[in-house]
């Protein structure tokens, strides 16, 4: 860390997390799908979430560590960041929030339609699974969109 400055430990932990949260969305979908599953393909489901739970651990512990060393180093004023990604990321917190709100009610509506109660579970597990689906997909389509719309601007100069 030393060889890196507090705002490049700060966008590589957020990314970090960010990627830890993709994690997370595959594993809440696939309680989902154990909940209309049954037998051997649960169990390989219940394996499969410890396999990835274990790669969250890997990916987002080094990133929490490192923001919790520049904290209590008082190395940076941490709550005034204003960076691109800290940026991105509170935008994908709002649109996430947006997201999820609209699907539980579109949720709400389908069970009543159906006529059948789900339980509980079911929309806990479906409010995690599309809220950080949602949260992921919003950060990284923002994040590689302006990348590449960065890319096509470093090219239009040469043609003038």
């Amino acid at each position: 860390m030393t060889s890196k400055n507090t705002a490049e430990v700060i966008e590589t932990s957020l990314k970090r997390t960010a990627l830890g949260l993709s994690l997370l969305t595959l594993s809440f979908g696939m309680s989902l799908l154990a909940y209309f599953s049954d037998g051997e393909v649960v169990d390989n489901i219940k394996i499969a979430q410890k396999v990835i739970s274990f790669f969250v651990i890997v990916i987002v512990l080094p990133a929490f560590y490192n923001m919790m060393k520049i904290r209590m180093g008082n190395k940076a004023q941490c709550n005034d960041i204003d960076n691109y990604i800290a940026e991105t990321f509170r935008y994908a917190g709002v649109f996430a929030f947006s997201i999820t709100f609209v699907a539980l009610i579109a949720l709400e509506i389908i069970n009543r339609n159906i006529g059948q109660e789900l339980p509980t579970i079911v929309y806990l597990q479906s409010a995690k699974f599309i809220t950080i689906g949602s949260f992921t997909s919003y950060f990284y389509l923002k994040l590689h969109r302006d990348k590449f719309d960065e890319a096509e601007d470093d090219f239009s100069d040469e043609d003038a």
